[in-house]
């Protein structure tokens, strides 16, 4: 499923980020995961646009099947929903399609929005909850926080903080012990950090798997990495789509899907 939408308002937020409000009819069917982590893929304008195509759907696919230069996509964190619009924050990194292209953005622009998912899920018994967190992942743990609804309690490391934007008590410390119970730890930033962050929450503090959410939300020297990935993507598609077949959550599947890559070199 794919929904065509307009920038509605575009404003600063704190000291990093714009936040961009879309909507417009082609949100009609639009429905919340109501995952506090919820991204979608966006596919933002070519050289020349001020609105991607549409995608077409072929054999149950959606992609912009056969088109040359296709639109660029990237996974974003919904921040907010409401019956009438999204909100998405946009960190502002100076480079990049995306943050570009929110620089810039203004009323009226266009977007394709693509494939909701979703990560954060602690489990039933969690006694505990560490959100850990580069500039990326900040309004994921802000909608985390302001949805999260039970007296667990929440603690937050953020690697790289706006105090503008997120305003709650933090792990400071590297050295942090965790506190009695079984904990549940949320990670987001760079894909090879969350794989270390992965192996040490599972190595030395015995996690389950199902204790520790470790995504990487963008790659060092993505450019590169994507023309390695491009060899090898149909091959992964299809592992990660029979990880699913075989019963496989998405987190776990994803998980695996990480594994196979790093075992690739990827």
């Amino acid at each position: 499923m794919t929904w065509h939408v307009s920038v509605l308002a575009v404003r600063p937020v704190g000291s990093h980020f714009i936040r961009v409000e879309v909507g417009g009819p082609g949100l009609a069917s639009f429905l919340s995961l109501g995952t506090p982590d919820e991204s979608v893929t966006l596919y933002f304008p070519r050289a020349g646009e001020s609105s991607p195509p549409l995608m077409t759907c072929i054999d149950g696919v959606w992609g912009y099947h056969g088109l040359p230069n296709a639109p660029i996509g990237r996974n974003y964190t919904i921040r907010s929903v409401s019956p009438d619009s999204l909100v998405i924050d946009f960190a502002r990194h100076g480079t990049g399609v995306a943050s570009n292209w929110a620089e810039n953005a203004s009323p009226g622009d266009g977007l394709v929005l693509w494939r909701q998912r979703g990560w954060y899920k602690p489990p039933a018994n969690t006694d505990w909850i560490l959100l850990i967190t580069d500039l990326t992942g900040l309004p994921a743990v802000a909608r985390i926080v302001e949805q999260h609804d039970s007296p667990v309690p929440i603690m937050v490391r953020a690697v790289e903080d706006d105090p503008a934007y997120l305003d709650h008590p933090r792990v400071l410390s590297d050295d942090f012990e965790p506190p009695p119970g079984r904990g549940y730890v949320w990670f987001a930033g760079e894909t090879s950090e969350a794989r270390k962050v992965r192996s040490h929450w599972r190595d030395v503090h015995g996690f389950q798997r199902d204790q520790i959410t470790a995504v990487g939300y963008w790659r060092a020297e993505a450019e590169n990495w994507e023309r390695r990935y491009a060899a090898v993507s149909t091959e992964i598609e299809r592992f990660y789509q029979a990880c699913v077949d075989n019963g496989d959550s998405i987190t776990v599947a994803g998980e695996k899907v990480e594994e196979e890559l790093a075992r690739r070199g990827l």
